[in-house]
């Protein structure tokens, strides 16, 4: 599996807020632009989606955040809000149809270390031999 770089910050997905007025649910305003900018930086690649809805998925992320020095990253943000955040991205770009077709990960998220940049490394594709 070839493996995809958008040099953009990692971004946790967080909980959606309810408003108050109106009763419906909204994720905050920088949550919602860190989306448009993921999925723009992911259409660039000119990625090819995955069409078939049935269709059992392996996906890999390794996140790279802000750090004094290179290491595995302990802090917040947690790794499974960072891996939520991606996914939406990655259906609505359009290369997944459903985050349920994906039935194994491996991820990552570690610090970069000074003087390098925060990325997000991917890749997906079908799972060819299901056991």
């Amino acid at each position: 599996m070839k493996l995809h770089t958008i040099n953009i910050p990692p971004h946790a997905c967080p909980r959606p807020r309810l408003n108050r007025r109106t009763g419906g649910v909204y994720y905050p305003r920088n949550y919602n632009l860190w989306r448009t900018r993921a999925k723009a930086a992911m259409k660039q690649l000119n990625l090819e989606p995955i069409t078939d809805p049935k269709m059992p998925l392996f996906v890999r992320v390794d996140f790279t955040l802000k750090g004094i020095i290179a290491s595995l990253h302990i802090k917040k943000p947690d790794l499974d809000n960072l891996l939520k955040a991606f996914v939406d991205v990655l259906v609505d770009c359009g290369l997944i149809p459903d985050d349920r077709q994906i039935c194994r990960i491996t991820t990552t998220k570690d610090t970069c270390g000074a003087g390098y940049e925060e990325s997000i490394s991917f890749g997906y594709g079908p799972i060819l031999a299901v056991h």
